[in-house]
């Protein structure tokens, strides 16, 4: 067989363009297989909060007035002051002990909506609309709680 220089020239490029395709294929399935991101591990958000919940309304007093300023026979009130009047009532992802929750360390600790959120692992736009949902609530609580003076005044 006789090769010219041009036949020589064209297999040199096929072997050439060959082992670059190769190549790129190689690095390719080299970087989908490793993600350069690394996933943080499953967080069960739903169990994380619960638990949260729970570390603050089902320890101590001590541990409860710490964390919302409040005993727990009171919050427990207060949250169902709010519901008797109509005032608050649990949604479809988050109970009204949540949202009181919320509500209270944020008022509690002049806290962020972002610091919150993390806490109850939910979204600061959650967190925000929560707050403004509980602070109506008890604005609407201030007739029943609060009574005007009935404008007598004792003779001392």
């Amino acid at each position: 067989m006789d090769m010219t220089n041009k036949d020589e020239d064209d297999a040199i490029v096929g072997a050439v363009a060959t082992s670059v395709l190769a190549f790129g294929v190689a690095i390719n399935v080299a970087y989908n297989n490793q993600s350069s991101i690394p996933r943080e591990p499953y967080t069960n958000k739903d169990q994380e909060r619960e638990f949260y919940m729970n570390s603050i309304l089902n320890g101590s007093d001590v541990h409860c007035i710490g964390q919302i300023r409040m005993s727990k026979h009171v919050f427990y009130e207060l949250c169902n002051a709010l519901r008797r009047n109509n005032s608050l009532c649990s949604t479809k992802n988050m109970s009204i002990q949540e949202q009181v929750l919320i509500f209270l360390e944020i008022v509690g600790f002049n806290e962020r909506f972002r610091k919150i959120g993390s806490h109850f692992y939910r979204s600061i736009e959650s967190i925000h609309r929560c707050f403004h949902t509980v602070l109506q609530a008890v604005l609407k609580l201030y007739p029943i709680l609060i009574k005007p003076p009935d404008g007598t005044l004792q003779p001392e």
